[in-house]
């Protein structure tokens, strides 16, 4: 019989795409980007490529969190701050309070 169960959260018992979704979507709105699905389209192939390279030892994880918005706002022509951008997006995923189907359940059905 185990006395404690460790879980991780994202994508586990909370729903990080969706909380990921919404949290792009809210710094899309905060500075107007006028086409929100192009800019995460475009957005996850910055990431995408950007968690590449760091997988490939190219870059580390401070230069995926600090250059990843600054790529995104320069393909439409805009200079932006990517660091606050970056902090900005952050303070938006931790608000994510996405549960996935059954989490609850599951929790509770352990305390029994």
């Amino acid at each position: 019989m185990y006395k404690h169960l460790i879980f991780d959260l994202d994508n586990t018992l909370l729903d990080f795409r969706k909380g990921e979704e919404v949290g792009l979507l809210n710094v899309f709105r905060d500075h107007e980007v006028p086409d929100v699905r192009q800019a995460f389209d475009k957005y996850q192939q910055i990431n995408r490529g950007l968690w590449s390279a760091y997988e490939r030892g190219e870059i580390s994880k401070d230069q995926i969190h600090n250059t990843r918005f600054a790529t995104l706002f320069d393909q439409f022509g805009r200079d932006v701050d990517g660091v606050a951008l970056e902090k900005e997006y952050r303070g938006y995923l931790n608000e994510n309070y996405y549960v996935l189907d059954d989490a609850e359940a599951l929790l509770q059905q352990l305390t029994k």
